[in-house]
């Protein structure tokens, strides 16, 4: 795989933090992030922000990549790609 300007790359640092589609990732869960950060918002509601999150990426062209230790790109899976979405969502350096 070849990481485009839509996807979403995992990792540290200033280049993932930089890529194009992190951008576009962060600029959708702040539309999100207040409504997921209420005191009135259950788990179970916090929970299907995140797949809200991870379906409007997927809705617009986008995929959640890693690389692996071979140094390659690969697509990470549901759970995963979940678990991205709550923890930008509950960010607030990106506030």
């Amino acid at each position: 795989l070849h990481p485009t300007s839509k996807d979403i790359l995992r990792g540290r640092g200033g280049a993932t933090n930089r890529h194009p589609g992190n951008h576009t990732f962060r600029d959708e869960a702040r539309k999100l992030r207040a409504e997921y950060r209420s005191s009135d918002t259950t788990r179970q509601e916090k929970y299907l922000l995140s797949i809200e999150l991870v379906k409007r990426v997927k809705a617009y062209g986008g995929r959640f990549l890693e690389r692996g230790q071979d140094d390659k790109w690969y697509e990470m899976g549901d759970y995963d790609q979940r678990k991205k979405a709550s923890q930008v969502l509950r960010e607030e350096k990106w506030t």
